[in-house]
């Protein structure tokens, strides 16, 4: 996992803040490789909130994050109970519970 243990503990805090307690954060994409260089972060974000909701907590996100660990790009999805989208199978399947 190439992200630092600082990172990795403020994005799960952050996503505590913004999500809520029981928010389940996963790391997944080029930073799960070791072998790789460089990427951006992708996360995925389990939860159940409206689309004005959701978009309104994940943009809090971002700038409470950016604000701690830097400007650096950050992909976040947020994904529904039981989301069928193949990006969150994809990282679900490959991706790395923080």
């Amino acid at each position: 996992m190439r992200i630092t243990k600082i990172e990795r503990n403020t994005i799960v805090e952050q996503a505590k803040r913004c999500f809520g307690s029981d928010s389940s954060v996963m790391l997944f994409g080029s930073r799960t490789d070791d072998n790789r260089r460089g990427g951006d972060i992708d996360l995925l974000i389990h939860g159940n909130w409206d689309k004005d909701e959701a978009f309104r907590r994940k943009i809090n996100f971002l700038v409470a994050l950016k604000a701690r660990i830097g400007d650096q790009h950050i992909d976040v999805v947020l994904a529904e109970p039981d989301d069928k989208r193949s990006i969150v199978i994809e990282a679900e399947r490959t991706g790395e519970k923080l």
